[in-house]
């Protein structure tokens, strides 16, 4: 680009600036005209307390309107901003934003040419609010949450205002600590879920959490055949089982315990501790995964017979094994099992990892 010169050419310069930077700003924040949109909308509903308990065709005559609703002490603002008459009856423009619990970032839904009758919200034009941009945002340090834009996030609604959200999308863990099993095009670890519900403050919901190791903890494998996600602020799931560890940190509230519960898994210890080949695999219960990462203990019996075993020409067994971890580290361990050197046998048993 070439710019005029002289004192012209720096008026068009400070001029092009003042256009392009707050556009700039506006991106490197990651909102889109829509979300600035809704943002001042809901700022002048509520600082100017436009509410209505039920949506009628009076309360367009002087737009903005909101519908407030309080749930589990959440309130879920409807905001209607613009109204046309047709022949079929409204048609107005609504718009809403939600909080997901451990964000403060708000997630903006919008509506474009749904129809309002004496009946209520027509079936005849669109009825839900749909996500208006993809959602991105750290939960915490070791935990991202992604909602796609495409049309699986969405409000539903009524005149008496909200109803419930749908929320699909993934959970994307800290390549830091988190590593998948088998990186193939994806370098993340991920667990995905879907839930519709009225309640934000109270998601308890199944998730599927893709095989992962651990950082530090060698080549460890674990895949998760039953998980779930919590951030209810209310109850834990049905089955839920704090460590030890924890009691002191939840006390007496143990429901406000937020992250990943996970009911069963595949453990799978390194390839050297099993038949030429073939990695043991044990089962593990009630492991979680939260803002300090994973925290449970697993253990079983009759891992690794005498003649299958090989340590350097020796023969060798291993009958059972307890591995404790907390916060991604292991805080306790035992190892029984046997070396037989040619004639002589040699009964091992190695406990205490501390």
């Amino acid at each position: 680009m070439i710019f005029p010169a002289g004192n012209k050419g720096r008026s068009f310069i400070f001029l092009t600036l003042l256009l392009v930077v707050p556009l700039v700003r506006l991106h490197a924040q990651g909102k889109n005209p829509a979300e600035d949109r809704i943002d001042k909308l809901m700022e002048k509903v509520i600082s100017e307390n436009r509410f209505v308990d039920e949506l009628a065709e009076n309360d367009l005559r002087n737009l903005p309107v909101g519908i407030k609703k309080t749930i589990s002490g959440t309130t879920v603002i409807i905001a209607i901003d613009s109204a046309t008459a047709v022949h079929e009856g409204v048609l107005i423009n609504a718009c809403t934003q939600l909080t997901f619990p451990g964000s403060e970032k708000r997630i903006s839904f919008d509506l474009k040419g749904a129809i309002l009758t004496p009946g209520g919200i027509s079936s005849a034009g669109p009825m839900r609010l749909q996500m208006v941009s993809e959602f991105r945002i750290p939960i915490s340090d070791q935990l991202s949450l992604i909602l796609p834009r495409n049309g699986s996030n969405y409000v539903e609604w009524d005149c008496y205002g909200f109803r419930s959200v749908n929320l699909s999308g993934y959970f994307e863990f800290s390549s830091d600590i988190f590593v998948p099993e088998d990186p193939g095009n994806n370098n993340r670890v991920t667990a995905s879920f879907e839930i519709n519900t009225s309640d934000l403050q109270n998601i308890l919901v199944s998730t599927s959490i893709s095989p992962f190791k651990i950082q530090g903890l060698g080549d460890i494998v674990f895949r998760v055949k039953d998980a779930v996600l919590d951030m209810s602020d209310l109850v834990n799931c049905e089955g839920f089982v704090m460590p030890a560890e924890y009691v002191n940190t939840f006390p007496d509230y143990p429901e406000l315990w937020r992250g990943f519960f996970l009911k069963d898994v595949s453990v799978l210890l390194p390839l050297e501790m099993g038949t030429p080949g073939k990695r043991p695999e044990i089962a593990a219960h009630n492991l979680l995964i939260d803002d300090s990462g994973l925290s449970g203990q697993f253990q079983a019996s009759n891992i690794l017979d005498l003649k299958d075993g090989n340590a350097s020409g020796w023969p060798f067994s291993i009958s059972s094994i307890m591995i404790g971890l907390v916060k991604n580290k292991i805080r306790a361990g035992q190892l029984f099992g046997k070396i037989d050197r040619k004639s002589t046998r040699l009964n091992s048993s190695h406990s205490s990892v501390s």
